[in-house]
């Protein structure tokens, strides 16, 4: 038909590959770049979708013919339990990138959180050395970027966010200081801000 050579396709492109996921939880392909105006904070946050309902809110979009109006919207509400903070990567760089330079982990690790080592874990449960805390922080090659190792409450999942921004003394502190603790999503993200969901 015609149609195969005059306008094959409409579709956006950014949806594609328009297949099944791999993964079950998403990933995040690029982290923002350092604003050094504002405070340390992590730069992700794990959520659960947890349902949807409706709000009704006023837009503020002038031009619009719903300019200054209430509408009605579907909203998705996701659960963010808190996270604890149980290692710090840091990274160098290299002329390939970014390369992993040491793991520093907390001294008390939960038992659920070490289960998340093993891929079989009653089979396998003994002690692994990089679950200790090593003494590397007056390394001679500093870090040039700062991840941190969180365990979720509900399941125990490990995951690497970055910290972001400032130098690398003052990441490390702060990551310290928040060890083994609960970290509340309101703690590090506002009211009114703008964020992106990752599926």
């Amino acid at each position: 038909s015609h149609r195969k050579f005059s306008a094959p396709r409409h579709g956006s492109l950014g949806f594609l590959p328009r297949k099944r996921s791999k993964r079950h939880r998403g990933k995040v392909k690029s982290f923002p770049k350092d604003d050094q105006s504002k405070p340390i904070h992590l730069t992700a946050f794990l959520g659960y979708k947890a349902g949807m309902t409706h709000i009704v809110r006023e837009v503020d979009r002038p031009g619009s013919k719903v300019n200054k109006k209430e509408v009605v919207e579907a909203v998705t509400v996701v659960e963010t339990p808190p996270m604890v903070i149980v290692g710090i990567v840091g990274y160098v760089q290299t002329p390939r990138g970014l390369r992993s330079f040491k793991t520093i982990f907390a001294e008390h690790i939960s038992d659920e959180c070490k289960r998340r080592f093993y891929k079989n874990c009653p089979c396998l449960y003994r002690p692994v050395a990089v679950l200790w805390r090593r003494l590397i922080l007056n390394s001679l090659t500093p870090p040039l970027s700062l991840d941190m190792v969180v365990s979720r409450q509900q399941r125990k999942r490990r995951l690497l966010w970055y910290v972001k921004p400032g130098e690398i003394v003052l990441k490390c502190h702060r990551v310290i200081v928040c060890q083994q603790k609960k970290i509340l999503s309101n703690q590090s993200y506002s009211r009114t801000l703008c964020l992106q969901s990752i599926y």
